[in-house]
This record gives structure tokens, sequence and C-alpha cells, in this order.
């Protein structure tokens, strides 16, 4: 796992706090993401007023 503030600014420690429908939206992205195997691609889980966005992406490895 790795954890960064902006790309390559690693954070030791990160908290989310989700809503229900942003836990499922972020499970839903990676499922699809773990089902098509999209190792070199990223997605945007955002709140439902943008406001705050979690880039989420898969390593090999």
């Amino acid at each position: 796992m790795r954890i960064e503030g902006s790309p390559g600014e690693p954070l030791t420690t990160a908290y989310l706090w989700l809503t229900a429908a942003e836990a499922a939206e972020l499970r839903d992205t990676l499922d699809q993401m773990l089902r098509e195997q999209d190792f070199d691609g990223h997605h945007h889980v955002s709140s439902a007023d943008f406001g705050t966005e979690v880039t989420v992406s898969l390593t090999l490895g």
C-alpha cells in the first residue's frame, strides 16, 4: 500500500469518513477495477458535492 497526499509525497496515515453512498461507490469502483484488472488506470470517488475526492489505483505486486 502506498498513501500519498500528492503524487510522490508519502503520507503514513489517512482517515476516511465516508457516507454509505460514498463507501458503496468506492467498493463498486474497486470491484470493477479488480474484475477488469485495470492496473494502468485510476478512478476518482468524489463526495456528493465534489468538494472532496479519493483517487484509487491498483498496482501489480
